[in-house]
């Protein structure tokens, strides 16, 4: 067994983050929503913040949206529906979704399943999961696999039920949860076997920077699969974060950014799973009001309706692209990571490899 606490996230810094999944959004009545709508939906106000934002003007802005997004993502992780837990199962991931390991995104078990695969974990594997939210869908492909997870998110609060679901499903030591953004993990370079993002890179405002840094992150030779929407420029003109960098179709930036596309499709039924899953929570509003209270649902409801309205998304794809093998060795740890996963024993290694065990059994 693997030795450790799974507390290595207490040794780390903070750094700045972007949180996750699009988040569901209800209605309040006319009048609470003309009280307390924000001039943007919280979830899209709040991810202005920059992941690797541009210079100039976009600095302070910038610290502005990462207090934002904080608050917001802490207000929706804060609260507890059981009504809107069970209309996201039934619409948006499906009842065969696993338990305890539910999240706010539209990953169903097929498509978990295929993320898995594309992956190609094992059990001496480190996986990071970019935008974690609350740790569901990083937690359950590490444990399917053996392997180890680090989660990077701004949501304290998020962080904070990721840690409560590691304990849960018996992950604590195989993972760690950490602040930080996209562009801005904190993690060291080519530290990761793979890395993971769900229905999050579209909200980033600098995708280059977002896919510079998953590079970094990965050993060469290692796979980084993700779910996203492509988005429409015309149709997000005027809105932050989804009108700052829209982007409608990420291999050309992958490229850029070095890595080779093993695998790019677009999701079956997805435009029917968000149209449904946002109807039937806009329309269960007196109960999650109750539940959830005005200011979270009205700011939910916000991003549901306008997503709706505008009909921004082009596609929502699945994604799998590697980082190159190249000839020299990885670089050493440093001290600071190695602080970070000592909670992960030492069956697992920083080396990438194409077939389980062959980079590995070289290396020992």
């Amino acid at each position: 067994m693997r030795n450790g606490s799974g507390r290595a996230h207490e040794n780390v810094s903070s750094v700045v983050v972007r949180p996750t999944q699009p988040r569901p959004m209800l209605g309040g009545s006319a009048r609470q929503q003309r009280a307390l709508s924000p001039p943007c939906p919280a979830p899209l106000a709040g991810r202005t913040h920059a992941l690797g934002m541009r210079p100039a003007d976009s600095d302070r802005r910038h610290l502005a949206n990462e207090s934002l997004v904080a608050a917001g993502y802490d207000a929706v992780y804060g609260a507890h529906s059981e009504t809107l837990q069970a209309l996201w199962r039934e619409h948006a991931c499906g009842a065969d979704s696993p338990n305890a390991f539910e999240h706010i995104s539209f990953l169903t078990l097929a498509e978990l399943t295929k993320v898995s695969e594309l992956l190609s974990l094992d059990e001496r594997a480190t996986l990071v999961d970019l935008a974690c939210g609350a740790g569901g869908p990083g937690l359950w492909l590490a444990r399917s696999a053996g392997a180890a997870v680090v989660g990077v998110d701004l949501s304290t609060r998020g962080l904070a039920r990721a840690r409560q679901r590691a304990a849960a499903v018996a992950m604590v030591d195989r993972s760690t949860f950490v602040p930080g953004s996209f562009a801005s993990t904190g993690l060291d370079d080519h530290g990761a076997h793979a890395v993971v993002s769900i229905d999050a890179l579209q909200y980033a405002p600098d995708k280059s920077g977002a896919l510079a840094e998953a590079k970094r992150l990965l050993a060469p030779g290692g796979r980084f699969v993700f779910t996203a929407f492509e988005v429409i420029p015309d149709r997000v003109a005027g809105l932050p974060v989804l009108g700052d960098d829209p982007v409608v179709d990420f291999r050309p930036l992958l490229e850029q950014a070095g890595f080779d596309v093993d695998h790019y499709e677009e999701t079956p039924g997805w435009r029917a799973r968000v149209t449904a899953t946002y109807r039937s929570i806009l329309g269960a509003e007196d109960v999650l009001v109750q539940e959830l209270g005005i200011p979270v649902c009205t700011s939910l409801a916000w991003e549901m309706a306008l997503t709706l309205e505008r009909d921004f998304y082009r596609r929502r794809v699945l994604v799998a692209a590697r980082s190159p093998r190249r000839a020299r060795p990885i670089a050493t740890r440093s001290a600071r990571l190695e602080t970070l996963l000592r909670s992960f024993g030492s069956r697992h290694r920083w080396l990438p490899a194409d077939e389980p065990g062959d980079s590995r059994a070289e290396a020992e």
